[in-house]
């Protein structure tokens, strides 16, 4: 158990690095990687230390916020394998190598890296809220969460691939 909590503390800026050298160099994405690297930092410490203070001082008030980062992470994860299902399903009688084709395989190297987090968010919201977490975090969110969530739920393989890196 200790060396999978080990492997869950590399910093943001390792796992960032770690993701960015399976880019080709000079690509596309190891260049979008790179810029997003610092930006990206910042925004996540930002986050930690909401978290954290929430955590802290008001239980309430950190459910609401882990609400917020669910709904939109369960919309974009329902929305990749919604796209991933329908485009397979598609292109079982056509070639691999159609312009498609290469935007699937970009949602799908997004699900290799290992981008599914709302069932971590699901076990906290259980344990903070109750057995009707579900209702609680509906009641919770926020009108902007709801327009992100529609927007995602409307959203192409490159905006969910956009989407993933934010």
């Amino acid at each position: 158990m200790a060396s999978t909590v080990k492997e869950e503390i590399l910093s943001e800026a390792e796992q960032t690095d770690r993701v960015s050298k399976l880019g080709r160099e000079n690509g596309l994405f190891k260049q979008c990687m790179d810029e997003i690297k610092s930006s990206h930092s910042v925004g996540q410490a930002l986050r930690s230390a909401a978290l954290a203070a929430g955590a802290l001082s008001d239980i309430h008030s950190y459910a609401e916020l882990l609400g917020q980062f669910y709904v939109a992470t369960k919309a974009l994860e329902l929305r990749i394998d919604e796209i991933l299902k329908s485009e397979e399903e598609m292109d079982l009688n056509s070639k691999n190598d159609s312009p498609k084709s290469e935007k699937l395989s970009k949602l799908k190297l997004v699900r290799s890296l290992g981008y599914s987090f709302s069932g971590g968010y699901e076990s906290d919201l259980k344990f903070l809220l109750g057995e009707n977490w579900r209702s609680k975090v509906k009641e919770m969110t926020t009108d902007p969460a709801k327009e992100y969530i529609q927007r995602i739920q409307g959203a192409n393989e490159i905006d969910l691939v956009a989407a993933a890196f934010i």
